[in-house]
């Protein structure tokens, strides 16, 4: 598997809505929608950076877990 970067523009563009994935790990599932409910039109860039990183984050700590791999393997590869 792939190692996760926070260089990768996915996790920003997950955030923004940019990216439509249908996502397997529902912990990522409802973090997503809170912050993507979050991010409005008028939202700084250290918020949105701080939502991607959040979701990063959460994807890093649980790689291991088999739908947290299935989604980031669908992330990645892209």
């Amino acid at each position: 598997m792939e190692e996760i970067d926070f260089k990768n523009p996915v996790w920003k563009s997950l955030v923004l809505k940019k990216k439509q994935v249908v996502l397997n790990f529902l912990p990522a599932k409802i973090l997503l929608s809170r912050l993507q409910l979050s991010i409005t039109n008028e939202s700084k860039a250290e918020d949105i950076e701080q939502a991607a990183k959040e979701i990063f984050q959460l994807y890093l700590k649980s790689k291991d877990l088999p739908n947290a791999k299935k989604d980031i393997l669908l992330l990645i590869n892209k």
